[in-house]
């Protein structure tokens, strides 16, 4: 799915906790949960939605969901 439009840019920020600053060579982990993508605030159905060069309305509901796909770990 192609949803390249600028506006689609989704920043991401993590807590990083500070013993892990602390140590001076943290090794950070993510979740990546590609669900989300799908099932996120907006549930989307790829028999639906079978476009791969999205119109903008639809990329931006894509980029919406795959923002909340990452977390940092926590372990």
């Amino acid at each position: 799915y192609h949803v390249g439009f600028s506006e689609n840019l989704r920043k991401q920020s993590f807590m990083i906790p500070q013993d892990k600053l602390d140590a001076g060579t943290a090794i950070l982990k993510f979740d990546v949960d590609i669900m989300k993508m799908f099932q996120g605030n907006t549930v989307i159905d790829l028999s639906e939605l079978t476009s791969v060069v999205m119109k903008k309305a639809d990329a931006h509901m894509v980029a919406d969901n795959y923002a909340k796909m990452i977390s940092l770990k926590t372990d």
